[in-house]
């Protein structure tokens, strides 16, 4: 009998520890939460899948179309960045902006501006610019957050490394960009090798 007791209380303790494992580690392919590694511009960011870097950051006043300056509810801010894929091609399936006023904003498509889903070769650096409409609120201390995936599943995130890079406006470039009456346009992703500059438009153009 005192055997059977001792038998069963090891067997629920075994049970138990077994539980407290699997909960603090999963045991799938994919973590139950991802992890953030967070950055500044002009300083490469190590994900276990990429290297990304934010190389500049701009507040305009629109972008430029096709059939013209499309213009933002609030202003526009662009986010110039390049992506890197370390071991095999790599799709971004988010792209988000945490705005200052702590807040979401999601990628604009308007204009020339990278989107979500895009899938990104191995080993060479890639230019990219994502574009936020967003209110005078949502820019100072505002953040953008990157994460490999498949649009539409899982909020386009695959539970792995997230980035969340600071872009570092003061009150005094947020004054300064709501202020601006110039815009954005003609900007291509590409390679290292080409030069990727947006062209400055004046209000009014097309």
């Amino acid at each position: 009998m005192r055997r059977s007791v001792t038998l069963a209380v090891a067997l629920i303790a075994a049970m138990a520890l077994g539980r407290a494992i699997t909960d603090h580690l999963p045991i799938g392919n994919v973590s139950s939460r991802p992890f953030v590694r967070t950055g500044r511009v002009d300083h490469a960011l190590s994900l276990r899948y990429a290297d990304v870097k934010v190389t500049d950051v701009r507040v305009v006043a629109f972008l430029g179309t096709p059939s013209g300056a499309a213009a933002p509810a609030g202003r526009f801010l662009a986010v110039y960045a390049t992506i890197t894929a370390k071991r095999q091609p790599q799709q971004v399936g988010y792209v988000g902006l945490l705005g200052g006023d702590g807040r979401p904003y999601a990628v604009t498509s308007r204009g020339s501006c990278s989107v979500p889903g895009a899938f990104y070769p191995t080993g060479l650096r890639y230019h990219v610019m994502y574009c936020f409409d967003v209110p005078k609120r949502a820019l100072e201390g505002s953040r953008l957050e990157l994460s490999q995936g498949v649009p539409g599943q899982g909020g386009g995130q695959a539970r792995d490394d997230v980035a969340r890079i600071a872009l570092g406006l003061s009150r005094a470039d947020v004054t300064k960009g709501w202020a601006t009456t110039t815009g954005l346009d003609g900007f291509s992703g590409g390679f290292e090798t080409a030069d990727q500059k947006s062209l400055t438009l004046t209000e009014g153009s097309s």
